[in-house]
């Protein structure tokens, strides 16, 4: 594993794969590092041919963590949210997919298929919508966008399909 900064913090990550194999950027989901991938599956994906860059997120494992940033207090974001004011937040989701490009950028790949799991999906939808030259395919498993009585699934980027429910690891 090594590290790497982009967007102004410090990432942990891993590449694995043939040098040549089109990239796969892996997202996980809260407090889950890069080593919560099943194995089995990184070691299929690599068997294909694929490169896979796996990363601990921000406030993740060996990467920076915001030492400093309180939790938000939920009902104070809600206020702010319904009075029609940006609640104050250490970071966004805006911010964790621009960490995903700025990780892309740092390691010099152009674009990649990305798959998030969790608030790793949440993240990739973000990737794909704020930078969407970056995400060939985006697959994000393990959220809830549902709305109507069938609860009915969609994703807001229209990058984004299913993926299997092993990606997960069962959480």
């Amino acid at each position: 594993m090594a590290q790497v900064r982009a967007n102004g913090i410090t990432l942990e990550y891993e590449l694995s794969g043939p040098d040549h194999g089109q990239p796969i950027l892996m997202i996980h989901g809260v407090g889950a590092q890069l080593i919560r991938w099943p194995q089995a599956l990184c070691d299929a994906l690599t068997a294909a041919g694929f490169r896979l860059l796996r990363y601990d997120s921000r406030d993740i494992g060996l990467s920076t963590h915001m030492v400093d940033a309180q939790v938000p207090n939920l009902a104070d974001v809600t206020a702010a949210r319904n009075a029609g004011r940006e609640p104050d937040l250490p970071y966004t989701l805006a911010d964790l997919a621009d960490d995903a490009a700025g990780l892309l950028t740092a390691l010099g790949i152009p674009a990649a298929h990305v798959v998030g799991v969790s608030l790793g999906g949440m993240v990739a939808q973000q990737l794909a919508i704020a930078h969407p030259g970056r995400v060939h395919r985006c697959a994000a498993s393990c959220l809830r966008l549902c709305r109507g009585p069938r609860q009915k699934c969609y994703s807001p980027c229209g990058r984004c399909g299913p993926v299997s429910p092993a990606l997960s690891n069962g959480s």
